[in-house]
């Protein structure tokens, strides 16, 4: 995914069109482009990406989703008992803590925060 610097910086602004700077910007492979600061400039920004080509835009907006689908945080999985603090984990630290063994662990040497 390519982000644009904002492009009301003057280096830009001063020598480019909004067009250039907004249609031109996504025609050259960037995703999104940054408008931070001046309201008037993001929506004739807006209404220059509106009435671009639609591929341009589809172009940007399928990166975008590929880049969410891949990267985006997992679904949050519904909890099975009531906490924090939970009872498994009270149990489990109990457990450790006065050396018991754990159903399916090899002795008191196991540590639960290391990775097989």
């Amino acid at each position: 995914m390519v982000l644009s610097d904002d492009i009301e910086m003057r280096a830009v602004a001063d020598h480019f069109s909004v067009e250039a700077r907004s249609v031109g910007a996504l025609r050259a492979g960037v995703d999104v482009v940054l408008a931070c600061s001046a309201a008037d400039l993001r929506e004739e920004c807006l209404a220059k990406l509106e009435r671009a080509p639609d591929g341009v835009v589809e172009d940007a907006l399928r990166r975008l989703i590929a880049f969410k689908e891949r990267f985006a945080a997992p679904k949050v999985v519904a909890l099975t008992e009531p906490g924090p603090p939970f009872a498994s984990h009270r149990a489990l630290a109990s457990a450790l803590r006065e050396g018991q063994e754990l159903e399916g662990v090899a002795g008191p040497s196991f540590d639960p925060t290391e990775r097989a």
